[in-house]
Order: structure tokens, then sequence, then C-alpha cells
């Protein structure tokens, strides 16, 4: 079984037929994967996808997802679908047939539209909230004879969430910033019964004073997980408690106690 470990940072590995994957959780789009060949950059179309977050209720088992091409080239890709769970304050990925995405091959025309069926092989609901990522790659043009430069081909990475029957609870989550392979990182537990997207944060230090991580999206901690996110601190002053959390949880401004791990 192949396992996927997707950090949060910038990392580059060398693929089959010399690609290079850079992977980035934090951003919808996953990957980018480049052929080098030369020096020109020849940059591939871009899908826009709907719903960024497609969700199945407990008794539904088929959703739909669409994937347009407003650029002026034909779109080739592969849909494939994994589990998505965190373990080790990471997000990883493995492959599933829990859900069946069709069709698992694109070709877009120009200006035009693709739905995406994905449909749950179990017809039973999950006892708690199940979490996938759907991953759309974009493909070289079948046939075509390899060019110079480099062509810049797109991984998009979509959350898919099941529901279970009843309503879950809200995130209950617990901060703690703690040093990991001497880096600051804040790790956040998710306690409760369904997923926490964890938005515009920032944390307040014990003068009151804020120190921004981001302005869009940190990160997800899902049901029952872990996740680390590491961030910046000022060099040489170790943060003491209290220390707080100000963060968008499901896009609800929220204030938190952060728990100090190694640094004061």
């Amino acid at each position: 079984m192949t396992v996927f470990r997707l950090g949060a940072e910038r990392r580059a590995v060398t693929g089959a037929a010399g690609f290079v994957r850079h992977t980035a959780l934090r951003s919808p789009l996953l990957f980018v994967l480049a052929t080098t060949l030369g020096s020109p950059l020849a940059a591939a179309a871009t899908l826009q996808i709907s719903p960024v977050n497609a969700e199945f209720a407990a008794k539904q088992n088929a959703i739909g997802m669409t994937l347009s091409n407003p650029g002026d080239t034909t779109v080739y890709g592969q849909v494939r679908i994994y589990t998505w769970t965190q373990a080790d304050g990471e997000d990883k990925l493995t492959p599933t047939d829990a859900i069946a995405a069709s069709p698992p091959i694109l070709r877009i025309e120009p200006g035009s539209s693709q739905i995406i069926r994905l449909v749950r092989v179990a017809n039973t609901p999950p006892a708690t909230e199940q979490s996938f990522r759907l991953l759309v790659d974009e493909l070289p043009e079948p046939g075509q004879p390899v060019q110079s430069g480099i062509t810049i081909h797109m991984r998009y990475s979509i959350p898919v969430f099941v529901a279970p029957p009843t309503v879950p609870a809200k995130p209950d989550l617990r901060f703690t910033l703690k040093t990991i392979d001497g880096a600051w990182h804040l790790e956040a537990e998710n306690h409760g019964g369904t997923r926490a997207q964890i938005g515009a944060s920032s944390l307040v230090d014990a003068a009151g004073k804020s120190h921004p991580l981001t302005s869009g999206l940190l990160g997800y901690a899902l049901a029952g997980q872990r996740r680390a996110f590491k961030v910046s601190w000022p060099v040489g002053k170790p943060p003491v408690s209290p220390l707080a959390l100000d963060a968008a949880i499901n896009t609800v401004p929220t204030r938190f106690v952060v728990n100090i791990d190694g640094g004061g």
C-alpha cells in the first residue's frame, strides 16, 4: 500500500519522467509538476473547480463536482481519490476504493466544463466524519512531442468529507506551541467530531502583541486527529505564558489559550 506523507513545507522530490513535485498542503493547489528540459517556461492551462470543498450527507451516495477550463487550450487530466488522515503531526494520503471518481481521465476543451461524479461504494453511513482528498493532475497532451524548456502541470487537491448520521459536535481544539527539530510548530489537537478549518491566525504574546501566522488558510485539524504547523517566532525571545491564538475556525473568529512546550 502506498502512503503519501504531505507536509506544509515546500519540498521537491524527483518523480517519473523527470517530473519535479513540490508539495504545499496549505493551498488548494497541492503540487506543481515541471518537466525540465531547458530554460524557457511553458505554462499549462488552469482549471477552475467547484465546489472547493465537497461533502456527502450521511445518506448521500453520490455528489458531483464541476471542472471548468477558462483557458484557450485543451486540458487533459487524471482524477484520483485518497483517504486523508493525520498522524505524527502530518497529513497522509492513502489510496482508497471507498469512493469512486468518474470519469478518471479528463479532456476538457477551451471554454467547456466537465462534471466529476463521486460515488460512495458503501451504502451504510459512517460512524464518524470521514475525510478524503480528490487529486486532479493536469497531464501532457497525448502524442505531443517533447518540447524544450519547462512545462508546468498543475495538481489540485480538493477536500472531500462524508458526514455521520447524527450531527457531529463542533471541533474541540487544543493548541500547543512546541519545538520540533529545532523549529517552532503550532500543534492542533481536535477532540471533536468534525474537522476544523484553521484560517487567518495570529499568536498573541503575554504583552498583548500580535504575531501574525497567516492571513489565509493555515490548514485543517481533522476530527479526532492532530496536526502540527511550522510557524515563525522572534529569535532570542522564547514565548512565555499566557499565550493566546486568534484564529478563524470554520470561518468563525475564536480565541484559544495556547500551551507552551519547550519555550518558557
